[in-house]
């Protein structure tokens, strides 16, 4: 005799819901303790090494400059939203720089 399994949905969303509070603070436990590594191995290395941690993007705050081929300043660019910069050793170097529409 086979008898069929019933289960009430409300009580399916409720386990769910624990489950995604549990995850929850389980992914922010983990990102603090990555972040406190980070800090710590930035303290021992001192301030001229940077450990980026792969998905968390370091963020700069630059602006170029343009200057003479081998000579003097021109002034510096109008604020972009971004660039790309190849710089190979002992090749061309070649850069990239995207401004806003209308900028």
């Amino acid at each position: 005799m086979t008898q069929d399994l019933v289960v009430e949905p409300a009580r399916i969303i409720a386990v769910l819901r624990r489950r995604i509070e549990e995850l929850t603070y389980e992914n922010a436990v983990l990102s603090a303790a990555v972040d406190q590594q980070r800090d710590e191995i930035n303290e021992l290395r001192g301030p001229a090494v940077q450990v980026i941690i792969p998905g968390k993007p370091a963020k700069f705050a630059l602006r170029l400059v343009a200057h003479e081929p081998n000579g003097d300043r021109l002034g510096v660019l109008p604020h972009h939203s971004g660039f790309e910069l190849g710089d190979p050793l002992n090749d061309v170097p070649s850069l990239k720089v995207t401004y806003p529409d209308g900028g």
